[in-house]
C-alpha cells in the first residue's frame, strides 16, 4: 500500500527580497573592478528584470488559411530596471549625466572686506539677491555681515547659509560688505561635491546585484555578479516635501554576462 504525498510549497523559493546594486564605474574587467572597488547605489526600492527580444515570424499559406508556424528570436537582451530613493554622489551623477565638477571649500574669514557691490554703475534692485564674494569666489555659511552706514533688518537682510544679501531700501552707491565665515575643508559637513551636468549620459562598468530575504539557512536568495553593463537614467519622480523622491535606472547587460548564483534550497522538494 502506497502513501499519498502532495507537493508542498517550497518557502525557500518564494521571492520577497530586499536588493542591493553595486557598480564599479569605468571598470572593463572583473580584476579592475576588484582593484577599484564597487560603489553602492544605496537603498533599492525595487528591481524589475526584463528580457528584451526581437522576433521574426514565418507564416505558411496553409491553402488559403495563413497560419504562423514558426517564430525565431533574432536578438535578445537582458536588462534590469533598478529604483533607488537614496541620492548618493554616484546616483546624482547618473541622474544629471554628469562628470566630476568643482568641489566647494572655503577659508575662514573674520571681519573681511568682501568684493565691492557696484551699485553706483547699476543700482540695486530691491528684493533681488546678490552674491557675497571674496576675490570673485562665493562665501557660504556666514556668521556675520555688516555694511557701514546700513542697518540689517532695515536696509538689508542676509541669507547666511547661501552667502547672499538682499536690499530693502534703494542703493545707488558702491557698498563693501564685511563678512565672517568659518573654514570649510574637504570631507567636512559643510563641504560640497561638484558635478558638471550633461557630460556623460551613461556609465559603463562592472555590476553586482544582490537579493536578500529572511531565510534562516541562507539569507542570500540570489547573487548576480561580475557582469559588464551600461547604466542610464530611465525615469525620475518629482522632488517635493511630502514624499521621498526616487530614480529608476536602466542597467543594460553587455558583453560579459557574469554568473547568477541562487541558493541551494530553492530547488528542495517538499511534500506533505
Amino acid at each position: 500500500m502506497s502513501t499519498q504525498k502532495n507537493n508542498v510549497t517550497n518557502q525557500a523559493a518564494l521571492l520577497r527580497v530586499g536588493a542591493e546594486f553595486h557598480f564599479a564605474d569605468g571598470a572593463a574587467t572583473v580584476a579592475a573592478a576588484q582593484t577599484s572597488g564597487f560603489a553602492p547605489f544605496g537603498n533599492i526600492v525595487d528591481v524589475t528584470p526584463n528580457i528584451d527580444t526581437q522576433k521574426v515570424e514565418h507564416v505558411s499559406s496553409n491553402r488559403g488559411a495563413p497560419r504562423k508556424d514558426r517564430e525565431d528570436i533574432t536578438r535578445s537582451q537582458v536588462q534590469f530596471k533598478i529604483k533607488t530613493d537614496e541620492f548618493n554622489l554616484l546616483v546624482q551623477k547618473i541622474m544629471l549625466g554628469g562628470s566630476a565638477g568643482t568641489n566647494f571649500t572655503q577659508a575662514a574669514q573674520v571681519a573681511q572686506n568682501a568684493d565691492t557691490l557696484g551699485f553706483a554703475a547699476t543700482p540695486a534692485v530691491i528684493g533681488n539677491w546678490y552674491d557675497l564674494l571674496i576675490s570673485g569666489a562665493r562665501s557660504r555659511q556666514l556668521t556675520a555681515v555688516t555694511i557701514v552706514g546700513k542697518v540689517e533688518g532695515t536696509d538689508f537682510i542676509v541669507d547666511l547659509l547661501t552667502g547672499r544679501i538682499c536690499f530693502l531700501t534703494a542703493q545707488a552707491a558702491d557698498l563693501v560688505p564685511v563678512i565672517s565665515c568659518p573654514a570649510v575643508t574637504a570631507g567636512t559637513t559643510g563641504a560640497f561635491f561638484g558635478i558638471k551636468p550633461g557630460q556623460q549620459v551613461k556609465l559603463s562598468g562592472i555590476g553586482r546585484l544582490y537579493m536578500f530575504d529572511q531565510n534562516t539557512g541562507n539569507k542570500t536568495f540570489a547573487a548576480y555578479e561580475d557582469f559588464t553593463c551600461e547604466v542610464t537614467l530611465d525615469t525620475a519622480s518629482a522632488f517635493n516635501a511630502s514624499s521621498f523622491a526616487d530614480l529608476t535606472f536602466s542597467v543594460l547587460i553587455t558583453d560579459t554576462v557574469g554568473n547568477w548564483l541562487t541558493r541551494n534550497s530553492v530547488n528542495a522538494v517538499t511534500t506533505g
